[in-house]
């Protein structure tokens, strides 16, 4: 990943979506 080209906010989103898509996936 290219942090340098990818703004903060951005990252902390995607993260987020991607934990949100990981409790879903699991059954939370």
């Amino acid at each position: 990943m290219t942090d340098t080209s990818i703004p903060a906010q951005t990252r902390i989103g995607h993260v987020h979506l991607k934990v949100a898509d990981l409790e879903r996936a699991i059954g939370f």
